[in-house]
């Protein structure tokens, strides 16, 4: 795996936030590119960028954009934050589509990662954190050959929560959940998949698993047969 040559500093970093922060349009199609390398090494840095992209991306050329990124060490971290972008971003219908195909046009040619972890050394090796990462990840990250389950958007500007764990994954919480308890709620379900799913399709993940239920729609309980 190739890395980078010079890793950031703090104090680096620190100046990357302000940049994107306080001037976005002082921000060059390099720099844009460095620093979603850099993003992999600081989940706040990720964040940021994500914002950004949500409300600069019209500002880049998507062609230049993409003959920076695949000269990089780390191309596909881009889709990443492109793809949370793209997900979670409060866009209209047509907003969301052209963002689409701007992304498409940027990410020419970039070949996924080979199933590393996407943030590096913020994990204990073979913890438990490491292992969700590995188990459960996001397929924001899975279609750029990454592992994670970070969804880098603030909370408060993000759209309503939208399905973003692949259905086998689901299901395969949902077991766990239901050894671990008599019954469970849409809620107790929501929350083990940690708003990765949205409430209409927990409902029906919980319905197509044929679980024996009980009480009306607010306050339903359902149980393993």
């Amino acid at each position: 795996m190739k890395g980078l040559e010079i890793i950031p500093s703090t104090r680096q970093l620190q100046e990357a936030y302000g940049v994107l922060q306080a001037d976005p349009g002082a921000v060059s199609v390099r720099e844009f590119v460095l620093y979603s390398q850099w993003a992999r090494l600081d989940p706040r840095l990720a964040e940021i960028l994500v914002g950004y992209l949500r409300a600069r991306w019209k500002s880049f050329n998507p062609l230049e954009v993409n003959e920076a990124l695949l000269k990089s060490p780390w191309p596909a971290s881009m889709g990443v934050l492109m793809d949370q972008a793209r997900t979670y971003s409060r866009f209209m219908p047509a907003e969301r589509r052209a963002f689409a195909s701007w992304q498409k046009c940027a990410m020419v040619s970039v070949r996924p990662a080979e199933g590393e972890l996407f943030f590096l050394g913020l994990r204990s090796f073979a913890g438990k954190v490491m292992l969700k990462d590995a188990e459960f990840p996001l397929r924001s990250y899975t279609r750029w050959g990454y592992l994670g389950r970070e969804i880098l958007i603030n909370k408060a500007s993000a759209s309503p929560a939208r399905t973003s764990l692949d259905p086998a994954r689901r299901r395969q919480v949902l077991r766990q959940l239901l050894r671990g308890r008599r019954h469970i709620t849409v809620e107790d379900y929501m929350s083990a998949l940690e708003g990765t799913v949205s409430r209409r399709q927990a409902q029906i993940d919980l319905k197509a698993a044929k679980l024996i239920t009980s009480g009306n729609t607010r306050s339903r309980i359902y149980r393993a047969r």
